[in-house]
């Protein structure tokens, strides 16, 4: 098992956005850049803002965290993404994290595999989950 953390994301355009608490309401005044819909982590983040009584119209729905990055970084709008994915950007200074009023809960994800002989892909996977 593996615990992840949504967190929302800005390039240098919107940064003075990094420096308070942003309320929710204020966040969806910008273009949002998230997930596509039929992924957990963007049902998630509806579910997030729908208990917060705050309407989320995304402007991009992405296929991968790594595209929202690249979004965010050209200034296209506020990305949402499992931090993990901004980790390497965040550092680099080539964007900033949000910081929001309203908290995301952190959540937790695992993988249950029925055979035992499994590809290098997903023993490399495991691995990285279990070192973490």
């Amino acid at each position: 098992m593996c615990e992840i953390e949504d967190i929302f994301i800005c390039g240098e355009k919107y940064k003075e956005m990094s420096n308070k608490n942003v309320p929710l309401e204020k966040l969806c005044e910008y273009p949002a850049i998230c997930l596509e819909e039929n992924t957990s982590t963007r049902k998630y983040i509806n579910r997030f803002f729908n208990e917060n009584n705050v309407r989320y119209i995304p402007k991009y729905e992405l296929a991968t965290s790594d595209l929202i990055v690249d979004f965010t970084k050209r200034n296209f709008g506020i990305g949402c993404v499992v931090n993990k994915f901004a980790e390497n950007s965040l550092k680099n200074k080539e964007i900033y994290q949000i910081k929001t009023r309203e908290k995301i809960k952190k959540r937790n994800i695992c993988i249950i595999k029925k055979d035992k002989l499994i590809s290098k892909a997903s023993r490399t996977l495991l691995e990285f989950i279990n070192n973490k």
